[in-house]
C-alpha cells in the first residue's frame, strides 16, 4: 500500500513548486530520506526537475552504464514516472500555499523545503496541520528506534 505525499520547495512568499510522490511518504522513510539526502536548494531543485516520483531514494540519477528503469530500478536510485516509466504530463507543479494544503486531495504528508530547512504537515481527517520543522521529529523517531 502506498502513502502518498507532496514534496515541494517554497519559491516565493506564496508560491511553491512541487511533485507528487506515490510510495512511502511516511516520516520514517520520505522524511528521513529528504532530511539526509536532499538538504540543499540545488539538490531539491534537481529532484523536482524530474517531476512526479514513484519512489524516493538516495540518488537521483543512475550510474552512466545502468539499465535503471521502472521495472528494473537500481537499488538506491529514485524512480520517476516520466523518466523511468515514460509517462507524459508528470512535470512539477506550481501552486499557492492554499492549493498545496488542499485537504480534498488524497495526499497524506506534505514536505516543504524553505530557506534551507525541511518542514512537514500531516493531512488528517480533520484537515491540514501546521507546517512543523522536520529535523526534530526525525531525531525523535531515530531515538525511539535505538
Amino acid at each position: 500500500m502506498s502513502t502518498r505525499s507532496y514534496i515541494a520547495m517554497k519559491t516565493s512568499e506564496d508560491t511553491y513548486r512541487g511533485v507528487y510522490c506515490h510510495y512511502d511518504g511516511y516520516l520514517d522513510y520520505n522524511g528521513v530520506m529528504l532530511l539526509e539526502h536532499y538538504n540543499s536548494k540545488e539538490r531539491v531543485e534537481e529532484l523536482l526537475s524530474y517531476g512526479n516520483i514513484s519512489s524516493l531514494r538516495e540518488k537521483i540519477t543512475p550510474e552512466k552504464d545502468s539499465t535503471h528503469s521502472f521495472d528494473k530500478p537500481d537499488k538506491d536510485v529514485t524512480i520517476f514516472y516520466g523518466r523511468d516509466r515514460g509517462e507524459e504530463g508528470q512535470e512539477a507543479f506550481t501552486c499557492t500555499e492554499e492549493e498545496l494544503k488542499d485537504t480534498t486531495s488524497w495526499i497524506e504528508y506534505i514536505y516543504v523545503f524553505d530557506n534551507g530547512k525541511w518542514y512537514y504537515s500531516v493531512i488528517t481527517r480533520i484537515g491540514f496541520t501546521a507546517f512543523i520543522p522536520l529535523e526534530p521529529t526525525i531525531k525523535k523517531i531515530k531515538e525511539r528506534k535505538n
